[in-house]
């Protein structure tokens, strides 16, 4: 799928239709959706150029599923459920050749409310950028509360630090490094020890900006 097509397609997963005209409780049978669905003038999902609309031209406006079954190129079939649930109904748009069926799209009717069901790739997509974003986040947490400088046989224990001398990150509940963090060669270690320098390091330029604006100060007064 090229970048403009995708684009389309990515916006019409968050349109939504809805028809006010019909009466929700008209949708109870595969000939009323098909007819609610295949309006090319209000719904954004259906395309007028499918065989669909070829159809109903030759048959007086009415869908002809048994002729439509006999022609090839672009279509919406009506998906019957396993397990049918009141006011819900399945749309698929489909590539029909003489010996094969390569489904392009689904569509469900909530209602009378047409929504665009995503493909597999773009919900697992969705799913892995939402699980990452989160596993930033904590990350991002457990960076700024984690005090390597402090190893403990208790697992992540959030403690208050009130010992003199303390950063002025103490104030802060803060997780414990697992005893783990002393064993060489883990990747716990390895983290103990990178968390550990850039620590030192921040603590070393703090001072340093201390003393830089001391000097500051003594030289403005005199």
């Amino acid at each position: 799928m090229d970048r403009g097509k995708r684009k389309q397609y990515m916006s019409l997963l968050e349109q939504q239709w809805f028809d006010a005209s019909w009466p929700t409780s008209a949708l109870h049978n595969e000939g009323n959706v098909m007819t609610y669905f295949g309006q090319p003038d209000s719904n954004p999902f259906y395309d007028r150029e499918c065989n669909n609309e070829r159809v109903k031209q030759n048959n007086f406006g009415k869908l002809d599923v048994q002729r439509l079954a006999q022609m090839e190129g672009q279509e919406y079939v009506y998906v019957p459920l396993t397990q049918p649930i009141a006011q819900l109904h399945v749309i698929q748009k489909q590539q029909r050749a003489k010996t094969s069926v390569r489904p392009l799209g689904c569509y469900y009717l909530a209602k009378g409310n047409a929504f665009q069901a995503p493909d597999l790739a773009t919900l697992i997509g969705s799913r892995l950028r939402t699980a990452m974003h989160h596993l930033k986040e904590g990350l991002d947490v457990a960076k700024d509360q984690a005090d390597p400088l402090e190893v403990s046989e208790y697992p992540w224990k959030f403690l208050r630090a009130a010992q003199a001398g303390a950063r002025d990150t103490a104030a802060k509940y803060r997780p414990e490094p697992t005893k783990f963090a002393r064993v060489a060669g883990t990747a716990e270690h390895k983290l103990y020890i990178a968390a550990h320098g850039a620590l030192e390091r921040l603590d070393q330029t703090v001072h340093e900006a201390k003393r830089a604006k001391a000097s500051l100060d003594g030289a403005t007064e005199a």
